[in-house]
């Protein structure tokens, strides 16, 4: 997962990492693999993030964001401060979801792309137009992946 992009968020990712001892992040993705290793490299390197829950469609994240169906109970499904998205997925992809989260008002969910297709240059600009600036790639091995979750976790916390 390599880190591709800028930092529009930095200032609220700042804000996140000041305020609480836990942060609470989303996966989505609908490879259960991916899912895995993204969990098992937050767990090992990030004490600070936490994974609450893990869903593997865009309808899904979209039922967790609004707290319906069975994402109701906020105590079993809090809210996430960070949300880790895959672009292809089924049902609504992750351009999909990037694109109802900006008629949304979450100012306190921050959300960083996970994928296997950011070498598409054309999909990195899209994802910047719908104003995600930490895109990270999937096509990594697991040492890898595991500095490219440490250095979210480090960038967050520099920015504070």
């Amino acid at each position: 997962m390599r880190p591709h992009g800028g930092t529009t968020y930095s200032s609220s990712f700042a804000q996140l990492m000041t305020t609480k001892e836990k942060y609470a992040v989303l996966i989505a993705d609908d490879d259960e693999e991916d899912r895995f290793l993204l969990k098992a490299a937050i767990q090992s390197v990030t004490p600070r993030l936490k994974v609450v829950a893990e869903v593997e469609n865009g309808e899904q994240v979209i039922a967790y964001l609004s707290g319906i169906g069975p994402y109701h109970d906020r105590q079993r499904h809090p809210f996430p401060d960070l949300l880790l998205i895959d672009l292809v997925m089924p049902v609504k992809n992750g351009f999909e979801v990037l694109e109802w989260l900006n008629t949304k008002c979450f100012p306190q969910l921050k959300v960083a792309v996970v994928s296997g297709s950011l070498e598409d240059l054309s999909h990195r600009q899209r994802i910047l137009r719908l104003g995600v600036q930490h895109f990270y790639s999937k096509m990594v091995n697991y040492d890898e992946l595991l500095q490219s979750v440490k250095f979210m976790q480090d960038e967050m916390e520099m920015l504070a």
